[in-house]
């Protein structure tokens, strides 16, 4: 199980294409030096509020509860750790020790692909990643298409939902064939290539502290499998994004926009028609809406037409180069 796991979490190409995201949006100065101002003990001290105080701990066995009953006595301590963090872009590495619990994904689950690996940090590094995720929540609908759902304030998968029954019932009442693509990335956080990741942030405007942050917090990675009760193994990830760390699932969002916004540009030359719909008095343009994203939930909209499968394919085909998913 262990020789499973560092298989899945080890870089397995030496060398990856780059790629530029030209005419992405990006945020502004402004918001740079805002998302890169020291932290304030207030600001931290609300942080701990919002977690729950009872989740499973990580390796140190330290809950939110500890540090909000006993804060007067912890704050300097914890306050000169993410100071530190924040002047000099790093912190012990222990922090980001992690263990993994194993979550069976269905039930009678025999083989390991069949387990969802979540991931239990520690509490200090919880904090400071919860930390990060607040400012970053902030400027995330600037970044993002509006064709994305995920976690995103004032998005669900409902709008989703209801967007793709829409689209494929205009298409049935038109008469005219369609394909709709319904893309499943293998363990899609487990696979995310870091450097194309810390590149997309610096594509969108993100400052170097932020970007310096950020690769410290999941290259810093040492994991260890929960079996039976005991922890096995202790090693390193040269890939990928943890499921259970609160920046997680925002980051992988971003790197999804790395598909998002191939695909509009293959809309934009016209590679791509999706399906049109009349959506609330709104009419999408002639080229149709092309794709809708839940996270790593992906559906592609096109004609029934081979040249349009070709360029799809060899969307898919780069931004598996680039990205690692």
């Amino acid at each position: 199980m262990v020789e499973f796991y560092k298989r899945l979490y080890s870089e397995s190409e030496s060398w990856r294409p780059g790629f530029d995201m030209i005419d992405c949006p990006t945020i502004s100065q402004e918001e740079q030096d805002w998302l890169q101002r020291p932290f304030s003990e207030e600001e931290v001290l609300n942080i701990i509020k919002q977690c729950d105080g009872d989740k499973a701990p990580g390796p140190d066995g330290l809950t939110m509860s500890f540090f909000e009953v006993c804060w007067d006595t912890v704050k300097e301590d914890l306050l000169g750790t993410i100071h530190n963090f924040h002047q000099k872009e790093l912190f012990e590495k222990s922090f980001d020790a992690t263990f993994i619990a194993l979550i069976p994904k269905k039930a009678g689950a025999e083989e390991l692909k069949d387990f969802r690996p979540i991931s239990l940090i520690g509490s200090v590094y919880k904090i400071l990643s919860k930390l990060i995720t607040e400012r970053l929540k902030s400027v995330m609908g600037t970044l993002v298409n509006d064709h994305q759902m995920a976690f995103l304030k004032g998005r669900q998968i409902m709008d989703a939902t209801f967007l793709a029954n829409e689209l494929v019932d205009s298409k049935e009442k038109q008469k005219f064939p369609g394909i709709l693509c319904k893309l499943d990335l293998e363990k899609a956080y487990d696979h995310v290539n870091w450097r194309f990741l810390l590149k997309v942030l610096e594509d969108m405007g993100f400052g170097k502290k932020w970007i310096n942050w950020i690769h410290f917090c999941i290259s810093t990675v040492k994991l260890s499998l929960i079996i039976n009760g005991n922890n096995e193994g202790f090693f390193s990830s040269e890939r990928g994004l943890r499921q259970g760390d609160p920046i997680s699932p925002f980051l992988f969002i971003l790197v999804m926009e790395g598909l998002n916004h191939m695909i509009r540009r293959a809309r934009a030359n016209g590679w791509l028609k999706g399906f049109q719909a009349q959506v609330q008095g709104r009419r999408e343009d002639e080229r149709g809406v092309t794709y809708l994203l839940y996270a790593d939930d992906s559906l592609i909209f096109c004609e029934a037409e081979v040249s349009q499968i070709r360029h799809i394919m060899a969307i898919l085909t780069i931004f598996e180069g680039i990205s690692g998913l």
